[in-house]
This record gives structure tokens, sequence and C-alpha cells, in this order.
């Protein structure tokens, strides 16, 4: 009876084994290791704790304040109450932008046009943004310092980082767009992203 158990469990291991690999493979990126300091996502167990749709990044957006404390983090209310000429600009990967993005954005991924961009508009307000304002946070850093050059060919205007970015938009209800218009989709960056962070 014992042999006949440990073979059933066995086999019932060996069934689920694939199984389990493909779900916890599922949606992940290897995006996500290029993001600074958030590569291995923990959060406490009072982070855990279900919280109200618009407090469910404030731990994150917390942590990020702290990492990156020379970039200015600029609530999404602050950018539409006091920055309405401002150019917005989706920092996340081209498939990502397909799914939805913030009406009006821009989308730059790549760092060596976003510079170029900064220079260009350096006469304006530019707010960055991604997922949940990780990579946007990496991007205004690499701006801010890329503008400490000297000369007005390199001079980088006012760049600020929209804190909780697409997902905090996404969970507030505000209007989101792809090329067939109004959506209310957003590209979960991987799995454990999208279940935790996004409503």
């Amino acid at each position: 009876m014992d042999q006949q158990h440990k073979f059933n469990s066995k086999s019932v291991w060996q069934r689920i084994k694939p199984l389990l690999c493909c779900v916890l493979s599922l949606g992940m990126s290897s995006s996500l290791f290029a993001d600074p300091g958030l590569s291995q996502p923990s959060a406490s167990k009072s982070e855990l704790v279900e919280q109200p749709a618009k407090d469910r990044l404030a731990p994150l957006k917390a942590r990020l304040a702290k990492q990156y404390p020379d970039v200015e983090h600029l609530s999404i209310d602050d950018y539409l109450a006091d920055h309405p000429q401002a150019v917005l600009v989706d920092v996340r990967a081209a498939e990502e932008y397909a799914v939805s993005r913030i009406p009006g954005a821009v989308h730059i991924e790549d760092r060596g046009k976003l510079l170029a961009f900064a220079r260009k508009h350096a006469d304006a307000q530019i707010i960055l943004y991604c997922s949940v304002g990780a990579r946007s946070a990496e991007a205004a850093r690499f701006l801010q310092d890329q503008g400490k050059a000297s000369g007005p060919q390199l001079k980088v205007g006012k760049v600020a980082n929209l804190a909780g970015s697409i997902f905090q938009w996404s969970n507030e209800k505000r209007p989101l767009e792809n090329e067939a218009g109004s959506t209310s989709d957003v590209h979960p960056f991987n799995a454990w992203w999208g279940w935790r962070y996004l409503d």
C-alpha cells in the first residue's frame, strides 16, 4: 500500500511539474530584470494586505522615491492640474505601448533617442512613465545626468517621473487608448506585476 501510494504521488508530481513550471513562467519578461532595484520583487507582509485601488502602489512609490531622491516624482493629479502643456513620454517596450497608453503620450524606448528628444525639447517639461514608475525613474535620472553636460546643444529641460505610471492611471479608471481607439486593457508587464498592482 505504501509503495502504491509513493508511486501515485510520484506520478502526480510528474504530471503537475510541467504545468506548474509553465504557470510560473507565464508572462515573465527579461525586461523585469532590467529594472534597477526591482529585479526581484519583494513585499513585506504588510504590503501584501489588500489595499484600496488608489493605495495599491503606495509602498512601491515610496520605495522608488527613496531610491531616486534626485528625481521629481509627480503625482497624476499634479500632472493634470499643474502641467497640462507637459510632454508625456512612454518609455515602456513597444509591445506594452501597443496594448494601451495614456492619451497623447509619445513612445520612446531607446535611451539615445530619448536623450535626443529631451535635448530637442529642452524648453518643455517632460514627464516620463512606464508600468509602475521604475524604468521611468531610471530614465529621468539618466536624462538629468546627461543634462549636466555643458553647452547649449547638450541642455536637457525639466524632467519628472509620473508616480505610479500607467498602472496607477488605470487603477484610477482614467482613459487609455491604443491604435484602435479607447481601451481599458493594460499590459501587465508580467503575471506577478499584474496580479500585485493592477485592479
